[in-house]
């Protein structure tokens, strides 16, 4: 629909469990424990009982590998 391959959310288990079907696709790893072993991930979320400011009861926290220009590259419209 947007003209950009989905981001696909992945548990640890189902990154071990799938790895080889999904090599093509971006991947936002969920590891609580530690930092993900494969380091071609977008998103880690490396909490799931944060904290923040105006928000009431427990948020995902993640990581952003490549900063500011990763984001502005996923955010940027297909030419």
């Amino acid at each position: 629909a947007f003209g950009k391959p989905a981001i696909v959310y992945l548990t640890d288990e189902a990154e071990a469990a799938y790895a080889g079907q999904i090599s093509a696709r971006p991947l936002w790893l969920r590891s609580l424990l530690m930092e993900p072993d494969r380091r071609d991930w977008v998103y880690w979320q490396y909490h799931n009982r944060g904290r923040v400011d105006g928000i009431e009861g427990d948020v995902d926290l993640n990581v952003l590998q490549g900063g500011p220009q990763k984001l502005a590259a996923l955010l940027a419209p297909i030419p």
